[in-house]
């Protein structure tokens, strides 16, 4: 197999300046650079720039993929962002890490192995930023699930030990955002490790967010805190003023749930594992139940719809054997076997019998029609 690697970054805040697209084209000849991207792709020979690097002076957003089953994603948001209590908590295994400057931080998450090789060897990489890039968005909205499927990967490679708790309290975790299951995805996450991650003792579980919530925030938030974000909805960066605002109430319901909410020991999440598994399995089995009703039901009507024309299905059987060719034969010997579970279903299978011997005596020099009418067991 050849050798394939992936890189894009992407500047979100502010376009590339001039020096900085030098500054690229300096480094890498062959790059597609834009005022606002740098994509390659390489076959040959390695990328020759610092990725950290070019995330603290250049980008906000960087994917990386290479056909030896390795994966990256990286976002810059500024320093405050996240705490510094839950850097620590988090950067404790590979899957996720955190470098930190003066004004940002750069967030990795990382994925080195992998036994889906079948997606690496087709994997091209051009179509994840799109999927990934609003886990940087959220993060600045005070949304840190995308921290905590990074520190779950390392409970599936079990990291910790078991009596270690999880990072932070984290809620909505059965009801991902789009991007956010694009990034378990990326770094495969085990899908029963996250759902078990949803599943809580009755009476511990978050508490959604929900419209009395919000009013009680709202009506409590001080005016320091709300002329700001008007300010930026005034000038016309409503993107901005909603990020503001759903930080702020993010991280109060953040501190309500560190004061209401226990935390978990990685054992517990690995028995909620195992519940969400058995959860899950229940689901696929009655869903394929339910899906094997409907294809009999869909039978049923074809096969009531056969028996209602069954002359002229005979008819048309005729007329495919008379071409002669062995796909001819292949295809009545298919209409035959399923008008014979026509006749079953109306159990009328002995006009069935007298018709298919009259439809034998009439083609007993068709011997490669007889093989296969033996070969299906509609003769002996």
């Amino acid at each position: 197999m050849s050798e394939y690697q992936y890189y894009e970054f992407l500047a979100v805040d502010k376009p590339l300046s001039q020096k900085d697209q030098a500054y690229l084209r300096s480094i890498s000849s062959r790059g597609h650079i834009t005022k606002t991207s740098y994509k390659n792709e390489y076959n040959w020979g390695d990328f020759g720039g610092d990725p950290i690097e070019w995330m603290f002076r250049c980008f906000d957003a960087h994917v990386y993929i290479a056909n030896w089953c390795a994966a990256t994603f990286m976002v810059k948001v500024p320093i405050g962002i996240i705490s510094k209590k839950i850097i620590e908590a988090v950067c404790r295994n590979y899957s996720v890490s955190i470098i930190t400057s003066d004004t940002h931080c750069v967030i990795t998450w990382s994925l080195d192995e992998s036994e889906d090789y079948d997606r690496f060897a087709v994997e091209s990489g051009e179509e994840w930023m799109s999927q990934l890039i609003a886990i940087r968005n959220e993060l600045l909205s005070g949304d840190f699930r995308s921290l905590y499927l990074g520190w779950l990967k390392g409970v599936q490679y079990d990291e910790y030990d078991e009596n270690e708790l999880e990072p932070f309290p984290v809620d909505e975790m059965d009801n991902l955002t789009a991007s956010q299951e694009a990034l378990a995805e990326f770094i495969e996450v085990d899908q029963d490790i996250i759902a078990g991650a949803g599943l809580r003792e009755s009476g511990s579980r978050p508490t959604k967010p929900d419209q009395s919530d919000i009013d009680n925030w709202l009506k409590k938030l001080p005016q320091d805190e709300t002329l700001p974000i008007m300010k930026l909805l005034l000038n016309g960066d409503s993107l901005s003023a909603e990020r503001n605002l759903k930080k702020l109430y993010n991280e109060w319901r953040n501190e309500r749930q560190d004061i209401d909410i226990p935390l978990r020991t990685v054992q517990q999440l690995y028995e909620n594992a195992k519940q969400a598994k058995v959860l899950r399995l229940e689901r696929e089995k009655q869903a394929w139940k339910k899906q094997q009703k409907q294809l009999q039901k869909i039978r049923e009507t074809r096969l009531k719809t056969l028996f209602e024309y069954r002359d002229k299905e005979w008819d048309t059987i005729r007329k495919t054997v008379f071409t002669g060719s062995g796909r001819s034969y292949d295809e009545a010997c298919s209409m035959i076997s399923e008008l014979s579970d026509a006749y079953t279903l109306f159990k009328d299978e002995e006009n069935f019998r007298r018709l298919l011997e009259e439809f034998i005596e009439e083609n007993t020099r068709r011997r490669a029609l007889i093989k296969r009418l033996e070969k299906a067991g509609l003769i002996s």
